[in-house]
């Protein structure tokens, strides 16, 4: 005698709605740790040229400030607005150096600001 197949029951949770789930919540927390990765990366990227420029010997280094500093002075003081954007990064360049003090810092901002920038 042949008995007709039952179809297996189905399984509900005992009070839908209220559930945790943790698939969701997983995947919230590696985009989380994916941002902060990224983020991470980013806040070390930004100080990655002023790591190289505090790296150089200090005779190097005052050279080369020196050399970047007048080319700033004499070039970007009045700059022509086809050289606006290389001014704005010289300025930036030039303030990554310890040799760059109050009075450079001074004249790099008024610089910038002056090219609409900061």
């Amino acid at each position: 005698m042949s008995h007709p197949v039952e179809a297996p029951e189905r399984v509900r949770p005992s009070n839908p709605g209220a559930g945790f789930d943790v698939g969701s919540l997983a995947g919230r927390v590696s985009l989380a740790l994916i941002a902060l990765a990224v983020v991470a990366v980013a806040i070390w990227q930004s100080g990655e040229e002023r790591r190289a420029v505090r790296a150089m010997p200090e005779p190097e280094r005052s050279t080369v400030f020196e050399k970047e500093w007048a080319a700033l002075v004499e070039g970007c003081t009045e700059p022509p607005s086809a050289l606006r954007d290389h001014c704005i990064a010289e300025a930036r360049f030039v303030e990554l150096f310890p040799e760059c003090g109050a009075d450079c810092r001074e004249r790099t901002r008024r610089l910038t600001a002056s090219l609409g920038t900061r």
